[in-house]
């Protein structure tokens, strides 16, 4: 009887972890899902241009105001990164270290804007722009997928996204491995579209510790963010995570990052939203 009694609390105790976690992982669900995905729409009718049109050998690489303008030519949705400065200034940036695309070894969050506008971004004459810039150059011609960096406070990030997007017109979305800043968004502009970004982080060799590796690969924190879209790597779709979150809530899945037609041809049935590089489609 007293194994008895023991093996039912095991299954009890079990059955209670699976349900937190299916529960956990859920993204936006139900009507609410439907609506966001109409909102998503001008995401899902043209591919989105990973850091703008760029070329890192030319005269616009990489979130540079000509790779938006590239973009905007061709009529591509733009996928960009903001993080701050030490002195509060919202740039257009991807890396948390300015050493391999400026060459300088200078970590953003702890330089001022002065500081880091005086270096070139790989061999073009472009600076480091400011994300108010970036918006006056794109000017609501394409929708903007704009990716809230994880390095220093990504809170005060996501505040200072929103202050600068108060009087944009354009249509816009927001994501983040972080999500905090996700959760921030869903709290205070539950209006905007948002999404979590996720990967196998210990593939990915994201610079992470291990548990905290562990929950973002699985997305457990997707009942802080309850995210309206999916950004996963699509060359980590096995993951069982990312499995179980498209089987069960098939939520709207952005792939990233695409960089060649052969890719594309293969996990074109897989998604929803495409982010793509270094190809156009």
């Amino acid at each position: 009887m007293r194994a008895l009694i023991i093996v039912i609390i095991v299954v009890v105790v079990l059955l209670v972890l699976i349900g937190l976690y299916l529960l956990s992982i859920k993204p936006v669900s139900g009507k609410l899902k439907r609506a966001r995905r109409k909102k998503a729409k001008p995401f899902m009718e043209n591919m989105v241009a990973h850091r703008g049109l760029f070329d890192n050998k030319s005269s616009a690489p990489e979130n540079t105001i000509p790779a938006f303008k590239n973009a905007v030519e061709k009529g591509y949705p733009i996928e960009l990164d903001v993080q701050l400065t030490v002195d509060n200034k919202l740039i257009v940036f991807h890396d948390d270290n300015m050493q391999r695309v400026c060459g300088i070894d200078h970590i953003i969050y702890k330089n001022t804007f002065e500081e880091i506008r005086k270096y070139n971004i790989l061999e073009s004459e472009e600076k480091i722009p400011l994300f108010s810039e970036v918006l006056e150059a794109v000017d609501g011609k394409v929708p903007l997928l704009i990716e809230i960096k994880s390095a220093g406070n990504c809170i005060n990030t996501a505040k200072a996204l929103s202050k600068e997007l108060e009087n944009y017109d354009g249509i816009y979305a927001v994501e983040s491995f972080n999500p905090l800043a996700v959760g921030w968004y869903k709290k205070h502009h539950p209006e905007i579209l948002r999404g979590q970004l996720s990967t196998n982080f210990y593939r990915n060799k994201m610079p992470v510790n291990p548990v905290m590796g562990f929950f973002l690969s699985n997305m457990v924190f997707n009942f802080i963010s309850k995210p309206d879209f999916i950004a996963f790597n699509y060359k980590y779709t096995d993951y069982p995570s990312y499995r179980i979150i498209k089987s069960l809530y098939k939520p709207l899945l952005a792939c990233w990052t695409v960089r060649n037609k052969k890719v594309l041809r293969k996990v074109k049935k897989d998604f929803d939203m495409f982010i793509f590089d270094s190809f156009e489609p």
